[in-house]
């Protein structure tokens, strides 16, 4: 009985995981012809339902890139995993001066915002759980700090 109640608690386990990570919605078309005009040459393209938006996840010129979408195909942001020398001078300067570069670097983005702007992400840990993602501006200024959970 006891091996009977393993079982399907496993199976009741697998067949769980499996919805949580299904799609909610189908992409529309509206976002799928945004993005193939915005994003003509990308590959390895791939969609996730993030309720309030889609996102494709992609490579362009050899870096991995994510776009997000409102449901009308109306380019919301897209971010490009890049270097901490790629940074501009000013946000290295900026990040290098803080409290934050004893951290462990995790990540580096660029986000290129649909108002025509710019804000650079770096995610840094400590030795302890602690994770947070930084904000900067293309002038070096710190615009927030976002714990990761």
């Amino acid at each position: 009985m006891k091996k009977f109640f393993v079982i399907m608690m496993s199976a009741v386990f697998v067949i769980a995981s499996q919805s949580v990570s299904a799609q909610l919605r189908s992409v529309p078309a509206e976002v799928t012809t945004a993005f193939a005009t915005k994003y003509p040459h990308a590959s390895d393209v791939s969609w996730e339902d993030k309720i309030s938006s889609f996102q494709a996840t992609f490579k362009s010129d050899g870096a991995t890139c994510e776009a997000r979408f409102n449901k009308d195909g109306v380019w919301k942001e897209t971010e490009k995993a890049i270097t901490l020398e790629q940074l501009p001078s000013s946000v290295q300067e900026s990040f290098n001066a803080s409290k934050f570069k004893e951290w462990n670097l995790r990540t580096v983005a660029k986000i290129d915002k649909s108002d025509g702007g710019s804000e650079y992400r770096i995610y840094v840990k400590n030795d302890t759980v602690k994770r947070k993602y930084l904000y900067y501006s293309e002038d070096g200024k710190l615009i927030r700090e976002a714990y990761k959970i």
